[in-house]
């Protein structure tokens, strides 16, 4: 992955989760793409940040796609100094990074995606157009993601090969409907 620019500043969340739905909301005309991470996980870094990079962005460099990544706290050095390296490698005028430093949207999109009382992180989300973000996220039209926790939806699970294909898929299907 070559990177050519400076990442777009990391806007911090606060519980309202407001910049996140606004961005949501004002790209509404677009596919929408949300990715929940931890900034310091070395399998998000080492498969997550190349599948997303290669088969969303570098696949589909003219798709008019919104993109937002959300970097949460999950391990014990997540923060948002953690964020600023790793939010290079999702470096692109479509991607927009944020910082969570409460987990809020993490535990809005879980519920969203049926996993109440957990929160959800490692996790990519696509919204079809014209799906608007109100009180809470809407359901994802496709997701996967890379959890082996028992409480994260095994049908779901995707690493390495499986989640490069699955975004790739993911993109071919909206882009068809």
């Amino acid at each position: 992955m070559r990177i050519e620019r400076q990442p777009q500043n990391i806007v911090m969340l606060d519980n309202s989760l407001g910049a996140l739905k606004r961005r949501f909301n004002d790209n509404s005309d677009k596919i929408r793409f949300i990715a929940l991470l931890s900034p310091t996980c070395p399998l998000w870094r080492d498969k997550g940040a190349r599948a997303v990079h290669e088969n969303v962005f570098k696949s589909f460099p003219d798709l008019d796609i919104s993109a937002s990544i959300v970097w949460i706290p999950i391990l014990d050095k997540d923060n948002f100094d953690a964020a600023i390296e790793p939010a290079k490698l999702l470096n692109d005028k479509r991607v927009q990074h944020f910082y969570d430093r409460n987990k809020t949207t993490g535990i809005k999109i879980a519920k969203s995606v049926g996993w109440t009382d957990n929160v959800a992180w490692d996790i990519y989300l696509f919204y079809r157009p014209l799906v608007v973000w109100n009180n809470n996220p809407p359901e994802p039209i496709y997701w996967m993601h890379q959890l082996t926790d028992n409480w994260a939806t095994k049908e779901k699970y995707r690493t390495g090969v499986k989640l490069k294909n699955e975004l790739l898929v993911s993109i071919q299907k909206l882009l068809s409907e």
